[in-house]
């Protein structure tokens, strides 16, 4: 896979994005929902892999409406061109708001794999909605982090609200036969 280095961090480290999947599926009922999708509906299923100074940090994953992005261009995003530009640029949807929740939790083997967590290391799951100035949810997202190596600055105006764990498992869907992105 085509590893694409985006610039670096504060501290000096490289980041580079490895598109670890680009596929046509179903949603999850949670993501169906979110994303305010009709039954049938589908999505784009993209999950991409951070690495900070050649070590794998960030596990991204996301949901995008094909209704809304009938083509991604992944060539674009394997050599590392931002997702969001594209979004912008081609398909003029831009983030006016997101809702995002995080949760400490234990990874899944592929996770601890790809993470290269050692032990029992847990990650924090910050999972998000990204929605248009027209109240349009676009891109429905998971981004998992070992969760020693990271802190998170939250600020905002809107009240809390308080959910119940979740497992994680098929948060974001499942593929369906027929045609990738590749």
């Amino acid at each position: 896979d085509m590893i694409a280095t985006l610039g670096s961090t504060p501290d000096g480290g490289r980041v580079e994005t490895s598109v670890l999947l680009v596929e046509r599926g179903a949603p999850s009922p949670a993501v169906a929902r979110a994303l305010e999708l009709r039954e049938h509906d589908l999505v784009w299923h993209l999950e991409r892999l951070r690495r900070i100074g050649g070590r794998p940090r960030v596990l991204e994953r996301t949901a995008i409406p094909i209704a809304l992005v009938p083509e991604l261009d992944v060539a674009h995003l394997r050599a590392g061109g931002s997702l969001y530009g594209f979004l912008a640029e081609r398909h003029g949807l831009t983030a006016d708001r997101e809702e995002q929740y995080l949760h400490v939790a234990s990874p899944d083997p592929r996770e601890r794999r790809l993470l290269q967590l050692r032990g029992s290391r847990p990650v924090v799951r910050l999972r998000g909605l990204s929605v248009t100035s027209a109240d349009v949810p676009f891109d429905c997202f998971e981004q998992v982090y070992p969760a020693s190596d990271f802190v998170f600055y939250i600020s905002g105006r809107s009240p809390g609200e308080l959910h119940a764990a979740g497992d994680g498992i098929a948060w974001l869907g499942s593929p369906v036969a027929g045609p990738s992105a590749d």
